[in-house]
């Protein structure tokens, strides 16, 4: 199972460039600064999905009663 890797820079350069936008330091930085807000909240979910899994795991069910 695959995350987010990252935003490819280069493509983001070459997008802008074509909208005809200035990309300044600061600007790189909210990017770098939304790409780690991604990967944080992949991070919250996965591990949140894998205790999930453990609880489902180590439920275990106690048989009907007739």
């Amino acid at each position: 199972m695959g995350g987010t890797i990252g935003f490819d820079y280069v493509a983001l350069k070459m997008l802008a460039d074509s909208m005809h936008i200035d990309i300044s330091e600061a600007i790189w930085k909210k990017v770098r600064a939304v790409e780690n807000v991604i990967r944080r909240i992949e991070a919250k979910e996965r591990k949140n999905d894998e205790a999930q899994r453990n609880n489902r795991r180590n439920h275990t069910i106690a048989p009907r009663r007739r």
